[in-house]
């Protein structure tokens, strides 16, 4: 019994990593940002709240729809 421990704790902190890494991306939705720069993965654009506050959030960047034919 105490022989697949090690195994089971292993899967667990490997399925945690993976999570934690996917989700570090996503996670800059939504945070404050200082310039273009500072946002990664998938909400890489930098929106300003107004033109007065250099403070803007990360979000996700906009893309225009095809044209219809």
């Amino acid at each position: 019994m105490g022989r697949p421990t090690p195994f089971i704790l292993l899967t667990i902190v490997v399925v945690f990593g993976i999570f934690l890494l996917q989700g570090g991306e996503a996670h800059m939705c939504g945070r404050p940002c200082w310039g273009p720069n500072k946002c990664k993965g998938i909400c890489s654009q930098c929106t300003f709240f107004n033109k007065y506050r250099a403070v803007g959030s990360c979000q996700k960047p906009l893309t225009s729809p095809a044209p219809p034919n």
